[in-house]
């Protein structure tokens, strides 16, 4: 079963779902598959906010070598701290 956490500041908010999937998160709480309604939406919120972040950043980056002004500053990034990471290596006695 999940376990629900605690929410310090949470915010009630009025949401309207399919009354067949209420009744499945119900049967759900009675078999004990979750804690309650609230706790099961809220997992499902969750989640789902983690996997469209993931996909937003995975697009971000897909731009990024896209982009030619970006590639640019990351070449010359690298080549400013070239160096600097040659003197971390040798220091650490790699």
């Amino acid at each position: 079963m999940a376990r629900s956490k605690a929410i310090e500041h949470g915010i009630k908010y009025t949401v309207v779902l399919p009354e067949q999937d209420i009744e499945l998160l119900k049967d759900m709480v009675d078999n004990k598959v979750a804690l309650s309604v609230n706790a099961a939406v809220r997992e499902a919120v969750e989640e789902y906010i983690v996997k469209t972040k993931k996909e937003i950043y995975k697009k971000g980056l897909i731009d990024a070598v896209n982009n030619s002004d970006f590639i640019k500053r990351t070449e010359e990034s690298m080549e400013y701290y070239r160096n600097t990471d040659k003197e971390a290596e040798e220091m650490g006695g790699k």
